[in-house]
C-alpha cells in the first residue's frame, strides 16, 4: 500500500466517524420518538398490541430505529477494517513496524479481545498465583504490575508508584 492510499483510508475513517456519530445519534433519535409516540397512545388509553392500525404505526417507527442502529454497526465494521489497513501499514519513527501481532500490525478489536482472555486465564491460574506468592517474581529494581490496559509489564529503576506492584 502506498503512502497515498494510506492517507486515503486515513480520510476513510475521518468520514466514517461523522457518518457513524450522525447514524447513532439519527436511530437515537428516531427510537426515542418511537418510545414517546408509544407512550402517549398508553396514555391515551390505546394499547398498541391490540389496535392492529397502532400496532403497524409502532412498528414502522421501530423497524425505522433498528434499522438506523444497523447502519452505524455497518459503518462501525468498514472503519475497524480500514483502521485495520491503517495499522497494517503503521511504521515506528525508525521505520520499524508498529508494535502488536507478529506482522508487525497492532492487534483489531477481536485479537485484543481474545488476548485479554488469555491474559486474565494466565494471571488467575493458580500456576502462577503460587509463584508469584513464593517471591521468586520480587526483584528490588524491577516492579510488576498486574492489571490491564498501558503500562501492565514490568518498570525498571527503584521509583515506586501505586501504579505499580510490590
Amino acid at each position: 500500500m502506498t503512502a497515498m492510499d494510506t492517507s486515503t483510508l486515513e480520510h476513510s475513517v475521518v468520514e466514517l466517524r461523522g457518518e457513524i456519530k450522525a447514524t447513532e445519534a439519527r436511530a437515537l433519535k428516531l427510537r426515542t420518538d418511537a418510545d414517546a409516540t408509544r407512550d402517549k397512545h398508553i396514555q391515551e388509553g390505546r394499547n398498541p398490541l391490540t389496535d392492529s392500525t397502532l400496532f403497524e404505526q409502532m412498528d414502522a417507527a421501530y423497524r425505522s430505529a433498528d434499522e438506523a442502529k444497523d447502519e452505524g454497526l455497518v459503518l462501525r465494521k468498514r472503519m475497524e477494517r480500514a483502521l485495520e489497513m491503517v495499522a497494517a501499514e503503521s511504521t515506528d519513527s525508525r521505520g520499524a513496524p508498529g508494535a502488536g501481532r507478529g506482522d508487525g500490525a497492532p492487534l483489531n478489536r477481536a485479537e485484543r479481545r481474545r488476548f485479554d482472555a488469555l491474559a486474565r486465564k494466565f494471571i488467575e491460574s493458580e500456576p502462577y498465583n503460587r509463584l508469584l506468592r513464593s517471591g521468586t517474581l520480587t526483584s528490588g529494581n524491577a516492579h510488576i504490575r498486574r492489571g490491564r490496559g498501558r503500562g501492565a509489564g514490568v518498570r525498571d529503576g527503584g521509583g515506586r508508584s501505586d501504579r505499580w506492584a510490590r
